[in-house]
């Protein structure tokens, strides 16, 4: 079985349907979203509308926690928060009470799927934490694989009951080890950070047992265009682009 993970969207339309398209050539049984649909990006309610058009199982994102309860806000960056309240007048109620549904995390077979951190967080960050909670975080939840997102930098943990091993995620398939615990980012489809300006998602394939960290293309200028002209912080539209790129609006 082949499964395609998505996550941190953050209203980028044209980024998921590029991604969408790069899905539909690669044999997949079934797509998860981990979490951030919304948030910096132009077009929420079209990537919402998508998701569930196309039967995507998602979980909730801080993003999501924070268009629906105030106090989140505070915990956020200062254009994280004017993004939330930008996204606020973007969506409409149905897409208020579809977010409010979803589940802090989803288990499908011997996978675990969650925002931040297993065993349910869509608030910890890896980066928080060190590699003796990471480990303890894997020991403490039965599936031997965990999908998470919420940092924008896919890297993956193999964990075999003695020593925790960072995993290089390189664009392709890395091969994982039999009989061990993986914990793996799967970066950012809306906004990578990392100095690519391309979508990034993974297909986890359960019966090669590897996962292939796709990096795809997509009209980065249009989505930018759209940030500014609905008033989002400029920052988030520079940030879209490669490390060096100056946008100018």
């Amino acid at each position: 079985m082949k499964i395609a993970i998505l996550s941190d969207i953050h209203g980028n339309f044209e980024a998921l349907k590029s991604v969408y398209a790069d899905i539909q050539e690669n044999d997949v049984d079934n797509l998860v979203c981990l979490g951030d649909m919304i948030g910096y990006g132009p077009e929420p309610e079209a990537v919402v509308n998508f998701m569930v058009e196309k039967g995507i199982a998602g979980v909730v994102g801080n993003h999501e926690l924070a268009t629906l309860e105030d106090a989140l806000l505070e915990e956020m960056s200062g254009d994280a928060r004017a993004s939330i309240l930008i996204t606020r007048t973007l969506v409409t109620d149905n897409t208020l009470a579809l977010i409010r549904k979803l589940p802090r995390y989803r288990i499908l077979d011997d996978m675990r799927f969650v925002h931040g951190m297993p065993p349910d967080s869509a608030t910890t960050y890896l980066t928080w934490v060190g590699d003796g909670e990471i480990a303890e975080r894997m020991k403490a939840v039965p599936q031997r694989m965990i999908f998470v997102g919420h940092t924008h930098h896919p890297i993956g943990y193999s964990f075999d009951a003695i020593d925790l091993e960072v995993l290089i995620l390189q664009e392709g398939k890395t091969r994982l080890r039999r009989n061990t615990r993986h914990l793996i980012n799967v970066g950012s489809v809306g906004q990578p950070r990392d100095g690519d300006a391309r979508a990034r998602y993974v297909i986890y394939d359960t019966e090669a047992d590897d996962v292939d960290l796709r990096f795809v293309p997509y009209d980065v200028r249009k989505t930018a265009d759209r940030i500014v002209a609905l008033g989002f912080p400029t920052y988030n539209a520079q940030r879209l682009f490669p490390k060096k790129t100056v946008f100018e609006s």
